[in-house]
């Protein structure tokens, strides 16, 4: 039930890091980048195990075309989960990517959060590295994996978006920037909730301190979309 998964969630966050840029995952990331320019076969499998439920999250990237599906296994079961009714988060890089792919596909995504995310990846040093690596130098395609740009060009018809930023954060001013992210929702008329969390950082403790707010922001907003 949807109302119970921001309590199945919320218990289980704390436990998930990727800020070892050590780790395998790190270095195949830097291994990658600069070697698929355009996105052209990418495949991200994402799987966890949460309460003896398998979820998997599949990305394909063929140019500009982004395809996302969902699976949910219980007790040797697949559940079906309604495609045209989901919520989407992340945190910093996947704050954005969150938000990215949310304004890409309205149809598919009707509620986005973000934690400390990178509001626009074509205006700090992380997002044109990555970018440039990926697409090119031609700045006019990197709008489309932009937040601000897609704000900008695209709009949001859904919820507003919900964002949570530490104000202790180490990347605040040179990263993130949600100044610019608050600026593009204003001039496009999209409705922005922008909490600045007064003392925390960009750790998973400061995700850990508010999941529930945003699990319970999706579980609200989905449950509006329900059939009758």
């Amino acid at each position: 039930r949807i109302h119970d998964f921001a309590e199945v969630m919320g218990r289980h966050i704390s436990c998930h890091t990727n800020s070892n840029s050590a780790s395998p995952i790190g270095q195949q990331k830097r291994e990658r980048t600069g070697k698929h320019k355009g996105f052209l076969h990418a495949v991200v499998i994402v799987g966890s195990k949460i309460d003896g439920f398998l979820v998997d999250v599949l990305e394909n990237f063929f140019g500009d075309l982004v395809e996302t599906g969902f699976r949910i296994s219980h007790s040797g079961r697949w559940i079906a989960v309604d495609p045209a009714r989901a919520g989407i988060f992340g945190h910093s890089m996947g704050g954005h990517g969150a938000l990215v792919l949310a304004l890409r596909n309205p149809q598919r995504f009707k509620s986005v959060s973000a934690f400390a995310p990178i509001s626009s990846p074509m205006r700090c040093p992380w997002g044109e590295k990555a970018l440039a690596g990926y697409l090119g130098e031609d700045r006019n395609a990197w709008r489309e994996y932009d937040a601000t740009a897609l704000i900008e060009s695209r709009g949001w018809k859904w919820p507003p978006l919900l964002v949570d930023q530490g104000t202790k954060d180490q990347f605040l001013d040179t990263q993130l920037k949600p100044e610019l992210l608050r600026e593009a929702c204003a001039k496009a008329g999209v409705p922005l909730e922008l909490r600045l969390r007064e003392g925390y950082d960009h750790s998973y403790f400061f995700i850990a301190s508010f999941m529930e707010e945003h699990l319970r922001f999706h579980a609200q907003h989905l449950a509006a979309h329900q059939p009758s």
